[in-house]
């Protein structure tokens, strides 16, 4: 809920904050060079982490707030919505599928596999 997305935001470090700030500075910068990956083009299954890459290592704290964390904290709950049975249609954001913090990656430590459906 927008709550929920106000008290995430509330909530986060000083620095996270500041670094949050920081990254979407670059992102428009970024905007500006031309340097960012053409929205649509995962539509075609060509994807990039490097947002993300840039992210573990120039904002740190931020990582692990929106990368780390709130990854495990989605694979623990689409975990539970697994365990109780039933079909369910769960959508994240590209960012989460990627990088070795992935939501996929947590879901693999808890034992849950995927497979791509062409």
């Amino acid at each position: 809920t927008s709550k929920d997305i106000r008290h995430h935001f509330s909530e986060m470090s000083e620095q996270a904050q500041r670094e949050r700030l920081e990254m979407l500075l670059d992102y428009y910068d970024d905007d500006e060079k031309g340097l960012l990956t053409n929205d649509y083009d995962w539509i075609e299954g060509r994807t990039s982490d490097r947002l993300i890459e840039r992210m573990r290592v120039k904002q740190p704290a931020l990582y692990q707030v929106e990368h780390v964390q709130r990854n495990k904290w989605w694979a623990a709950q689409i975990s539970k919505l697994l365990s109780d049975g039933g079909v369910y249609f769960v959508l994240v954001g590209q960012n989460h599928t990627l990088g070795p913090d992935s939501i996929l990656k947590h879901l693999e430590d808890l034992g849950i596999t995927s497979q791509k459906v062409n």
